[in-house]
């Protein structure tokens, strides 16, 4: 079980090598840094949301996937949580509240999110409901709810995304919410790319294709995905201290980790109810 915490941190390192070995000789556009910088925890949130993926596809094959959203959901954590690292083993210890697949369920069937999107400033709401740095940084999460609202491609959406990346980096001072943000943002610019992709295959596996998927969904995932990322990465700072051995490998893996349960949880609620 510890493969998928390996893998996570062999992206992560291979990303860090790649950022930091950019020839001195050619001058990179502050965007491109933070872009570069940044990226690599959107691509382990990605890469470890497949793998789940992939352990309910070695379940169904072998007629053992449960028919219920609480079964895939205990699925769901027992491989997630099996990996008993400080990477993926960190408990969802708000998720009971805020990321309650109830909660998403009535934003998507009040705002009728299967037949319409733009929903995401509904989420962005309930969120900011519990979550004070939501409720601090306002401007930026109804931003990127906007962006992903609009009725264009993810790319677009993507490249759209990625200027905020300069925004937060001049307009927010405390380093450990700047860094949270951050990770939220890397961590929606590649999910709504991981689920334009894969979102379809997941209906398949989990629920038979119940032909659920719209643009809207991919965007509600983001967003969530993000919030996760940005919770993860407080407790992180939370329960390490400056100077403390491997407390960037451990934020970052709480800010991985909590995006890929909240990512996980909040698609099986979409496509199973």
């Amino acid at each position: 079980m510890k493969k998928i915490s390996i893998i996570i941190l062999f992206i992560l390192l291979i990303g860090l090598l790649i950022s930091c070995g950019e020839s001195s000789g050619v001058e990179i556009s502050r965007l491109d840094q933070l872009r570069n910088e940044y990226a690599v925890i959107g691509q382990a949130h990605n890469h470890a949301v497949h793998l789940v993926y992939q352990k309910f596809v070695i379940q169904k094959a072998a007629q053992q996937l449960p028919s219920t959203l609480s079964g895939c959901r205990a699925l769901a954590a027992d491989y997630i949580n099996g990996a008993n690292t400080p990477l993926l083993a960190t408990p969802l210890s708000l998720g009971n509240d805020i990321y309650s697949e109830q909660i998403i369920i009535d934003i998507l069937n009040q705002s009728r999110l299967f037949s319409k999107s733009t929903v995401n400033a509904d989420i962005v709401d309930a969120l900011g409901d519990s979550l004070d740095i939501i409720q601090k940084h306002q401007g930026v999460f109804d931003s990127m709810s906007v962006i992903l609202d609009s009725y264009i491609s993810v790319e677009k959406k993507a490249e759209k995304l990625e200027q905020l990346y300069l925004y937060i980096d001049t307009s927010i001072e405390n380093e450990e919410e700047k860094i949270s943000v951050m990770y939220g943002l890397s961590t929606i610019i590649h999910s709504i790319a991981y689920w334009d992709e894969h979102m379809q295959d997941w209906e398949e596996v989990v629920s038979g294709g119940m032909g659920k998927h719209t643009l809207g969904i991919v965007g509600v995932v983001g967003i969530i995905d993000g919030a996760g990322a940005v919770i993860g990465t407080l407790e992180g700072f939370r329960d390490t201290e400056p100077g403390e051995d491997g407390r960037v490998w451990t934020i970052i893996g709480r800010a991985v980790g909590e995006a890929v349960k909240t990512s996980t949880y909040a698609v099986l609620a979409i496509v199973m109810i």
